[in-house]
């Protein structure tokens, strides 16, 4: 990646270090925005358009203006991805309230997640926080995301690598930056958003995946203690795809058996080899 970070504000690409946002913004007092995260894969922008969806459902539920030019806005995520020569990793869009505007900054990142990671799997903590499922926000992927940072860093400090949140009823919710699944006697469950959780992008993916391959699916409300009966976990978002579950506190999976996490990984990468992206077009630079 280049010394000089290349961004997008407001539809121009520029410098880090010359975008200004100003202070008495709402966005920076108080996280008044939205973002999404998007995987890149060399040159291709996965899942643009749900994206887009759940972005644009937020701007009506946060009062804001909703973006103009998606087109223009996905061109530029793969320009920016060219610029600082990212060719796995995430796109991020930011829409937020400025001081006087609503203003959308769109940054790049290499972030990759190995196969290593993939074949050990993910050990999970339970948060001690939990999640209010009337909260009219839950559903919002808005930029006060520090719940989800802290409790992700209390697991990663105690050699977890992602935080589980319950609800105040004491049902499964979701992971701090992923959706959870687990399955049992040939069965795949996940919480529903009525449990108070984020619907991410592949999540919606995963259920669609699971219809496709005849798998019983059921969403609900589930304790914790379905967990530990589960016969395998997995976790999904945007950038891990399908990542295997191999502990929840003190509960071990076997990752040798684990023929639905298996059978919808390999469904989701037949899937992702199909996506195509148009060529990203030229944008005005400042």
């Amino acid at each position: 990646m280049p010394s000089s970070l290349q961004v997008a504000f407001n539809g121009k690409i520029t410098q880090a270090q010359k975008v200004w946002i100003s202070p008495l913004g709402a966005g920076f007092r108080h996280g008044y925005g939205l973002f999404e995260t998007l995987k890149i894969a060399k040159g291709c922008l996965y899942y643009f358009e749900e994206h887009w969806e759940r972005l644009c459902r937020g701007c009506s539920q946060l009062y804001m203006q909703t973006p103009c030019d998606p087109e223009g806005i996905r061109a530029l995520c793969l320009e920016l991805a060219s610029l600082n020569t990212v060719d796995f990793g995430a796109a991020r869009i930011i829409y937020f309230k400025n001081e006087k505007s609503d203003d959308l900054l769109i940054t790049v990142e290499p972030r990759h997640y190995k196969t290593d990671q993939y074949d050990r799997g993910f050990n999970v903590q339970v948060a001690a926080t939990r999640r209010d499922a009337a909260s009219g926000l839950l559903g919002v992927k808005t930029l006060n995301y520090l719940g989800n940072a802290l409790a992700r860093e209390s697991a990663l400090q105690q050699s977890y690598d992602e935080a589980l949140f319950l609800n105040t009823s004491g049902h499964i919710c979701e992971g701090a930056i992923s959706n959870i699944f687990f399955a049992k006697a040939g069965i795949l469950y996940t919480p529903s958003k009525e449990c108070g959780l984020l619907p991410g992008v592949l999540r919606a993916k995963v259920i669609d995946l699971a219809k496709e391959l005849g798998l019983t699916l059921n969403i609900g409300a589930y304790p914790l203690h379905k967990l530990d009966e589960a016969d395998e976990v997995f976790l999904t978002n945007a950038l891990l795809g399908i990542m295997p579950v191999s502990h929840i506190n003190d509960r071990r999976f076997d990752l040798t058996c684990n023929p639905l996490t298996q059978r919808l990984t390999k469904q989701l990468r037949i899937h992702e080899q199909q996506v195509t992206q148009p060529p990203s077009q030229a944008i005005s630079k400042s």
